[in-house]
């Protein structure tokens, strides 16, 4: 009992820590997000999976969410023939200035901070009979105020 107890203690420290690149569940298009962030088909499937590359289609988005981020969106598809086909996509998210405060000065500073989220997406599918193989990477980059980190993604 001992150690499930320490064990869910353990368990639980993951929810004190903040997390980066949340921007990442935000779905790049409206449509994609009315069906519960699941597209069949479509110019931009290919940010969750790689193997939907469809023919040749172009995607642009610019989404304005409630207080004040922005999020834009690119995406392109190329099928070079019948079987090899590639995608490049963007991700931007703008999330607006906020004050910075301390806990001397509560109230605020006077001085602004501003948080800024991209994404860059190439992908390559390759059709074989009925199986589609892809593979997507992802070059991901936050910046809060003064501070970056990236990392890249595969799928």
């Amino acid at each position: 009992m001992r150690k499930f107890i320490i064990y869910l203690l353990i368990l639980n420290l993951n929810f004190l820590f903040a997390e980066s690149f949340e921007f990442l569940l935000l779905k790049p298009s409206p449509e994609i997000e009315a069906l519960g962030g699941y597209l069949e088909d479509g110019g931009l499937s290919f940010f969750n999976n790689p193997a939907k590359i469809e023919g040749r289609n172009l995607s642009l988005f610019y989404n304005l969410h409630f207080v004040d981020i922005k999020q834009g969106i690119l995406g392109l598809n190329y099928a070079f023939n019948s079987e090899n086909l590639v995608a490049f996509g963007m991700n931007y998210v703008d999330w607006g200035e906020e004050e910075i405060t301390t806990l001397s000065q509560p109230e605020g500073t006077g001085e602004n901070f501003s948080i800024k989220d991209r994404m860059i997406f190439i992908g390559y599918c390759r059709k074989i009979d009925n199986l589609k193989i892809g593979l997507g990477v992802k070059n991901v980059k936050e910046e809060i105020a003064d501070v970056s980190a990236s990392t890249v993604l595969y799928d």
